[in-house]
């Protein structure tokens, strides 16, 4: 998969005649190396597929093993090293303009992510460099990344799987007088025995009027009976996330919440079968703000209708009403239309669908009548 994704942005580096990326971003050094850095780390790239991964000491041994690329081990002490190492006793930008002077490749044009890097590390690039020679290369990876290949999507698909694990246990978990701590307890623990190393972000289970609070977060409040309970969880494989979101019921739904809910899943409905190659991200979310306008609800829908979904739980593309750029095939996108009422309560619903050539491929399986 590592080869596949160099090869991508090899030939968009070469499109936008950048000679030599240089990565901070702990996703991109994954994508670019297959090595999972924990912090400090950068990855170099050339057009000519020459790739460097420069870690820290204590981690030089793991990225060995993990990554094909040169790798370089940092250190600003000095410390007995094995024959064989190369180990560089320079902090982490010293010895990434040690790597561009040795390898020639200061003398080219260097990209750089300016949305991933401090004012005070891009401005001493450009004085190592000089202005000319540095670009921003931020839309290489934005546009790399957008397109999944198989493999991609297959790891996205474990990593529901598992989420869907999650939802079961919590809508074994929900029931009046649990707190939403606990249910979040059980759902993690669930994904965690399934293969679900890290988290995708931080779970939510919000209850009651706390569900009429979209980034609500977990509370040691008690649910009570016939409360509405929002869950919205992700796990990780390989790196790779999910995101899902069910509502519950703590018991009988009133006739208000019956109401709301089928105005969100019908929602979901129409911009899940609008999601193709060629539709603008903007129409999705068009399509689903339309519903619930006709519903009465088209106010209470307070954010956009979805986003991407990769190695970051959120990334390009954006479903949101100012996204004039088309889907494409190979993307992977959340559709999660919501209501919230303030002092009462909410409901959302998210699922992930693959942008294939004849349409939608909705991802996750679990069901979405009301429970």
């Amino acid at each position: 998969m590592v080869e596949e994704n160099v090869s991508k942005l090899i030939r968009l580096m070469r499109e936008a005649g950048i000679s030599t990326i240089v990565s901070f971003n702990k996703y991109n050094v994954y994508y670019m190396t297959g090595f999972k850095p924990i912090e400090g780390v950068a990855a170099i790239l050339s057009s000519n597929n020459q790739q460097y991964l420069i870690v820290p000491r204590l981690e030089y041994s793991r990225a060995l093993e993990e990554s094909k690329a040169t790798v370089i081990g940092y250190s600003k002490y000095k410390v007995d090293v094995e024959p064989g190492e190369r180990i560089v006793f320079k902090d982490l930008l010293e010895t990434i303009f040690k790597v561009l002077r040795e390898e020639g490749f200061a003398s080219e044009d260097v990209g750089v992510e300016y949305s991933r890097v401090s004012y005070k590390t891009l401005k001493k690039i450009i004085e190592f460099l000089g202005e000319d020679k540095v670009k921003d290369c931020s839309e290489i990876f934005v546009r790399a990344r957008s397109i999944k290949s198989p493999s991609e999507i297959g790891f996205i698909e474990k990593a529901t799987r598992i989420t869907e694990e999650g939802l079961k246990a919590a809508l074994d978990a929900v029931s009046p007088g649990i707190r939403e701590i606990d249910v979040a307890a059980r759902i993690e623990y669930e994904m965690k025995i399934k293969g679900c190393r890290t988290l995708a972000f931080e779970s939510i289970v919000a209850s009651g009027v706390n569900a009429a609070l979209p980034h609500a977060t977990v509370s040691e409040k008690r649910i009570s009976r016939g409360e509405v309970v929002i869950v919205d969880i992700g796990a990780r494989y390989m790196e790779y996330c999910s995101d899902l979101t069910r509502t519950f019921i703590a018991g009988k739904p009133s006739s208000k919440l019956r109401d709301i809910y089928h105005a969100v899943l019908e929602a979901q409905n129409a911009a899940i079968n609008a999601v193709k190659p060629g539709v603008k991200a903007k129409e999705v979310d068009e399509i689903a703000r339309n519903v619930l306008r006709e519903y009465g609800y088209g106010h209470l829908f307070i954010h956009s209708i979805g986003h991407g979904v990769g190695l970051e739980v959120h990334e390009y593309p954006g479903l949101n009403s100012e996204n004039e750029k088309p889907l494409e095939k190979g993307m992977v996108v959340t559709i999660e239309p919501g209501v919230y009422v303030k002092g009462y309560g909410g409901v959302r619903i998210e699922d992930i669908v693959v942008v294939e050539e004849t349409g939608p491929r909705v991802i996750s399986r679990f069901e979405k009548s009301i429970l």
